[in-house]
């Protein structure tokens, strides 16, 4: 939490700076392991966009997820034995460059992202199949994996405040090995609104 509070400080300082957007945003996502095993799940948040100049800005933001995997009709086993169900609440922080690409019209903007979002885990249940197998939980904060994101987005401004949607795909180059990882990569979509705080 301190690296992001010091990242923020940085943004606020740079030279070129002259406008912050703060707001919410809720993305709804698509987890696979493979073209016949996948997830659905969404999250939500805190928005912020720092605009640094005309054509660049930052995208920083943290939110709140829960993962639920319903685990019975798949052969994934552990060393206690097949799970049935397991369930997972992250919180993920992300950090993206925002490169404007094209304006289209007056009020609509065309851009690119590329980032990566860290998710910490707070809370891990897993259930096991067999009776004499208790459940096991965990609140222990650590960091859970690592997702690299490249995506388009869309942008409309009303008066101060904007829309955006930010299709995004997401790939993990970095996880805990001590968590159950289903899958690998992420196809999301990001909506939010912001309100625009000028200089």
């Amino acid at each position: 939490m301190r690296k992001i509070v010091v990242i923020f400080l940085f943004l606020l300082s740079v030279q070129g700076y002259s406008q912050i957007k703060i707001g919410l945003n809720f993305k709804p996502e698509i987890s696979f392991a493979n073209s016949n095993t996948y997830w659905t799940n969404c999250s939500f948040g805190l928005a912020t966009n720092f605009i640094i100049y005309d054509w660049l800005s930052i995208n920083a933001g943290i939110g709140y997820q829960a993962k639920n995997y319903d685990l019975k009709n798949m052969p994934y086993t552990t060393d206690k034995g097949p799970m049935t169900n397991y369930l997972l609440h992250t919180l993920p922080i992300y950090l993206m460059p925002k490169v404007n690409i094209l304006k289209l019209g007056k009020n609509l903007q065309f851009y690119g992202i590329i980032g990566a979002t860290m998710n910490t885990s707070i809370y891990e249940k897993a259930t096991y199949a067999e009776e004499s197998s208790p459940t096991e939980t965990s609140t222990k904060i650590c960091f859970y994996n690592l997702l690299v994101n490249t995506g388009l987005g869309l942008e409309y401004n009303i008066s101060k405040f904007s829309i955006f949607v930010e299709p995004a795909f997401n790939t993990t180059v970095a996880k805990n090995s001590n968590y159950y990882q289903p899958y690998n990569n992420t196809v999301s979509l990001s909506i939010g609104c912001l309100y625009n705080f000028k200089k």
